[in-house]
């Protein structure tokens, strides 16, 4: 895992230097990111979101149960966006 730098996901952890760790890609079974992904569609389908966007989840360490955190339908571009990042770990 990741070192963390902070114990919760605060503005000074998303907007700093290093503030964030991040798993790219995700450290999850292909079932569950097969999971992961159809769900993604279907939250993306069902506020009628068009272009892009990207869907976070929180998964339970202990149950693997998936909990839909959030639809960013317009991510951001900064230096710091996991977006940008996303896609150029998958070769974009």
């Amino acid at each position: 895992m990741p070192d963390i730098k902070h114990e919760f996901y605060s503005y000074e952890s998303k907007y700093t230097e290093g503030g964030a760790a991040l798993q790219i890609p995700a450290d999850i079974s292909p079932a569950m990111l097969a999971e992961l992904q159809s769900l993604a569609k279907k939250a993306f389908q069902a506020v009628g979101a068009r272009g892009l966007s990207r869907v976070d989840f929180l998964v339970d360490r202990e149950t693997g149960e998936c909990y839909l955190n959030e639809i960013n339908t317009m991510p951001g571009f900064t230096k710091f966006s996991m977006y940008p990042k996303l896609w150029e770990a998958s070769g974009i």
